[in-house]
């Protein structure tokens, strides 16, 4: 059976690879190993970037990748006390062999464990958010966002638990991430990394993503005029060009910044992938910190001269 989404809100949030007929090869993982496989970059962040990601680097037979990161994988468990688990480490070592690896385990037939430091060995303060297990001999995905300081992970699209990690508990700022097993079987298809800022989110401040260079900026330089007789705003917009964009007409006074900011991503057709800057024709720029404040406060200085 083929790997599908159920439908749920979390797993709506979470990017998935975007193929087009390939047909996926799996791997068996047998007990107590590990496996890297190559990412497919098939994300769709990454097939948005138009150019291969800086974080992502082949190193011989593994794939090294940059945090923060998310990764996901299908997973088919072959018994009914089959344990799978993604694993971020920096020696690539597994259990019982000095591994420094951070897992997030999944199950069959339990749910007592979720977030493990050096294979097994450790215990990061962790929040569970629920407790979903894997279906027997059906494909499952299993998925992890992870930064040097947060993770969170999901099983088929549902939140299973986040923690906040100390120094140590991930081993370093560039890991290798694959899956590994403890004693039973199991096969695994369909990894995939990404940047995706919907997931990347949930580990990183807004700031942070924009130092990352994780959006495609985009600056609008915003004109308003000011009906004060029916307390309405006309914003005209353009790039930094000056080059036309769009108008919005007979705009409430009391919308708040945020949802104009919606309005003029769905004219431009933007996606989540892009970091709208508005800015006055003054050079004012208009932060997210005023996101909630009406438009006639955020656009006053414009408009005490209309």
């Amino acid at each position: 059976m083929d790997f599908m989404h159920p439908m749920d809100l979390d797993c709506k949030r979470l990017p998935f690879p975007t193929l087009t007929g390939e047909k996926l090869q799996d791997i068996e993982l047998k007990p107590h190993s590990l496996v890297f496989p190559t990412p497919l970059l098939k994300m769709p962040h990454e097939l948005h970037l138009g150019s291969a990601p800086d974080y992502v680097q082949k190193d011989g037979d593994r794939t090294r990748v940059t945090l923060p990161i998310y990764c996901r994988a299908e997973v088919l468990p072959l018994a009914a006390d089959t344990e799978c688990f993604l694993i971020a480490t920096q020696n690539c070592r597994g259990w019982g062999q000095g591994g420094d690896g951070l897992t997030v385990s999944s199950g069959v037939n339990r749910t007592d464990f979720t977030f493990r430091s050096g294979v097994f060995q450790g215990f990061p303060r962790v929040t569970r958010q629920g407790s979903p297990m894997l279906r027997s001999l059906e494909w499952n995905e299993l998925s992890m966002v992870l930064s040097e300081t947060l993770a969170s992970y999901w099983i088929n699209g549902m939140l299973v638990a986040s923690c906040k990690l100390e120094p140590g508990e991930v081993p370093a700022a560039e890991l290798y991430l694959g899956l590994t097993s403890y004693s039973t079987a199991y096969r695994v298809r369909g990894f995939d990394v990404s940047r995706d800022p919907a997931v990347l989110q949930r580990v990183c401040t807004l700031q942070e993503m924009r130092q990352l260079g994780v959006f495609k900026e985009k600056v609008v330089t915003c004109t308003a005029q000011w009906d004060e007789s029916k307390s309405e705003v006309c914003i005209s917009c353009a790039n930094l060009a000056g080059e036309h964009l769009a108008k919005f007409q007979a705009l409430q006074a009391y919308m708040p910044l945020q949802s104009f900011r919606r309005l003029l991503m769905q004219e431009l057709k933007l996606t989540r992938h892009h970091d709208v800057r508005l800015v006055l024709q003054d050079g004012t720029l208009l932060t997210e910190g005023q996101d909630e404040k009406p438009l006639c406060t955020v656009l006053a200085l414009e408009l005490s001269g209309a």
